[in-house]
Formats: structure tokens, sequence, C-alpha cells
């Protein structure tokens, strides 16, 4: 949790129950702290909650979440330039939102994410100093890193991003242009969670000329407990 002392800051966010499902919720939420029902983990949990800097319910919407982290002080002063390098990162098992919360989702026109605002606030502050944005997209899958904004990226073809592409887009509807087209080129499969379940970790690195980097990070689902409570 973020004191005035610590550099980091962590949410908790609730993905809603599928349309579909017959079960209670798995989790709930008490203000600030993640609660889990007794009776669901009395045998593998030693709490039955955890307190997080922000716990977003299942009625959260990318709006919201984006307004809240965006609002943050840190956040604000690391896209400025006045603070520290900035990583935001999405991390959960396979299927629990995490693509859809940093980059938003098809089903929703024009819901970018996390990633949408930030470019805005990034654009704006650009304009405001006059500093320069450049962005690159890479992929981390296997233990290699590759760079999903060359003109040659394949999955058979793509080179390691040792000296990647930084793409210089000219406003912040180019720039999800950019990415969006970097994220085609994902490693991707299916399992019994997620019919399109990222096999590797994402990355979104915002340059803003020598003074600031901001990453954004979606990292590659955790599927193995998962599929294994879906077979339990």
């Amino acid at each position: 949790m973020h004191t005035e002392s610590s550099s980091v800051s962590i949410y908790a966010r609730i993905r809603p129950a599928p349309r579909r499902s017959d079960r209670g919720p798995l989790v709930g939420c008490d203000g600030d702290f993640l609660t889990f029902p007794t009776d669901l983990y009395a045998d593998c949990r030693t709490r039955s909650h955890v307190r997080f800097d922000r716990v977003f319910t299942p009625a959260a919407t990318n709006a919201d979440v984006s307004s809240e982290l965006l609002s943050r002080t840190a956040v604000r002063g690391g896209v400025n330039g006045d603070g520290p390098k900035m990583l935001i990162m999405a991390y959960g098992h396979t299927g629990s939102g995490k693509t859809h919360s940093v980059f938003g989702g098809d089903s929703t026109p024009g819901d970018h994410g996390l990633t949408g605002p930030l470019l805005r606030m990034v654009f704006d502050e650009c304009k405001r100093s006059k500093h320069e944005l450049t962005i690159s997209v890479l992929e981390v899958y296997k233990e290699k890193v590759y760079d999903m904004l060359s003109p040659t990226c394949s999955r058979t073809t793509i080179r390691c991003a040792a000296d990647g592409v930084r793409a210089c887009p000219g406003d912040p509807h180019d720039a999800l242009k950019m990415i969006s087209s970097g994220l085609l080129n994902r490693v991707v499969g299916k399992n019994a969670a997620n019919h399109r379940s990222s096999r590797s970790h994402t990355l979104v690195i915002m340059y803003i000329d020598a003074v600031q980097r901001i990453t954004v990070v979606d990292l590659a689902g955790r599927a193995y407990r998962v599929l294994m409570f879906y077979k339990n």
C-alpha cells in the first residue's frame, strides 16, 4: 500500500462475474479491503481480507479506473517530468481483465483502457512544455524481446528489439493506432478461462525527450492455476 515514503501504489479491480455463471462472488470489497468469503477460502488463506490503495468494484468502468489513477500526484508528477521514471503494470490470472483495463475492449468503441487517457495527458504536457513524444511497443516472449512496430514484424521474421523502433505520433489518436497495430502481433492462445489469452508480456514505452519515460505493461496471464480451478 502507498505511503508518503513509498513509491509504489497497488490497486485491485474485481471483474464482473460471467453472465452465464451461476457461481456467487469469489471475492468482495469493503472500502479499500479486498475480502475473501471464508467458506470458499478457509483451507487455503490465512487472512480473510487484504488492504489496497483502492479496490474497484465490478461496477467500475475503465473510465473510473483511469480517472482515479491519473489523478494521483505521483502520476501527474511522472508525466510532467517532476517525478522519477514511471511504471504502470497489470498483473493477474488469465481472463481477469488485465488487457481490457490497460488497452480497452473491442466491444466498446472509443474505450482504450488506461492507455488512452494517459496518452492524452502526456500529449497535453508535451504541448505545454514543448517536448516531443516517441513510443515503442515491445513484446517479451520466451525470454526474448521483440519490436512490435517494426515494418517487418511477423511471427516468423520478427526481430529482436535491440534497436527497437521509436515512432513519433502526431496526436493521441495516431499513437493509439500505432499501439493497436502492434498489439495485433501478440502471441495469444486459448485455454479454459479465456478464448484469447496473451502468452507474452506487452510493453508500451513513452519517451518524453530525454526528460521522462513512462512504461505501461500488460503481463501475460497466469493460466495454470486458473485452469486447475476450472477443472476442480
